[in-house]
């Protein structure tokens, strides 16, 4: 796709692209922002109809997620339906844990083997080697189980820099099997957090939202805080009745042997396409 972009503020957009064998134009009238949007997308190799535009697949969401991680410097905030081991991103966590201050996961809790084909001893597999590495600076949260509610956020904050939002879940087949989309956006317009950082204002703002949503504190309040001192109020909130928080323990099951690799390739499979545009 090609995007001749605008010199003013306010202007025309003219995007060109080709789809099915067609060049087709389209002019827009728009107030452009000061946020830059990369828009990624995962095309399984093995699905044939893809063939106009995907022929070899395409991970470059996976691949985009990969980056974004290794150049984490302070903090990675993790909201997403699911948190299991996807060994690339484990292996991209596990690089930058001894830089970063915090890593802070809410996902859904997995409470049993029947459900989501064995999610529960997958999520445990990502989530152990880095709890047991990095005790204080990994924490990781639900909701209360009395509130009935289900996580189905996709979403990725890393720095106050970097904002990952889309339809990809944090399992093998989102990064490598089913059709995606995600939208990564940073933002030229900076603030400077309470720490001193150079930040970008919308990712903050998202992120600050989004903890206005987990603890039940004010925008104001948590405006001011650092964002390890935002982060140690979600073990507050989890303990406090009136918010949606809850502490997520995942612990080892003996039936965990039972649950093979073919079932995994069943409820979770991975594409492995060298091939395939990055």
């Amino acid at each position: 796709m090609l995007v001749k972009l605008p010199t003013s503020k306010r202007a025309r957009l003219t995007v060109t692209f080709e789809f099915m064998g067609q060049q087709l134009r389209t002019n827009t009238d728009s107030t452009l922002g000061t946020q830059s949007i990369q828009i990624t997308r995962t095309f399984s190799c093995e699905y044939k109809n893809y063939q106009e535009f995907a022929p070899k697949g395409e991970t470059s969401l996976f691949q985009a997620r990969i980056k974004a991680i290794k150049n984490a410097k302070n903090f990675i905030y993790i909201e997403d339906q699911y948190f299991v081991l996807v060994p690339e991103l484990l292996d991209a966590l596990m690089e930058v844990m001894p830089r970063i201050q915090r890593l802070i996961v809410v996902t859904k809790e997995q409470t049993n083997a029947f459900t989501n084909g064995g999610y529960i001893k997958y999520l445990y597999q990502n989530i152990q080697p880095i709890r047991s590495k990095y005790p204080s600076k990994f924490r990781i949260y639900t909701t209360k189980e009395e509130l009935d509610l289900c996580i189905h956020t996709k979403l990725v904050i890393i720095d106050d820099v970097y904002l990952s939002i889309g339809s990809a879940n944090w399992n093998r087949r989102s990064m490598t099997v089913d059709s995606e989309l995600n939208a990564d956006v940073v933002d030229t317009d900076t603030v400077k957090s309470p720490a001193g950082l150079t930040v970008g204002k919308m990712p903050r703002d998202f992120r600050i939202r989004k903890f206005m949503e987990m603890t039940g504190l004010s925008y104001e309040k948590l405006d001011t805080m650092t964002f390890v001192e935002a982060a140690s109020q979600f073990a507050i909130a989890a303990a406090d009745k009136s918010t949606i928080l809850s502490t997520l323990h995942s612990e080892y099951h003996i039936y965990f042997p039972l649950i093979t690799t073919t079932t995994r390739k069943l409820v979770d499979p991975e594409y492995s396409c060298p091939s395939s545009s990055n």
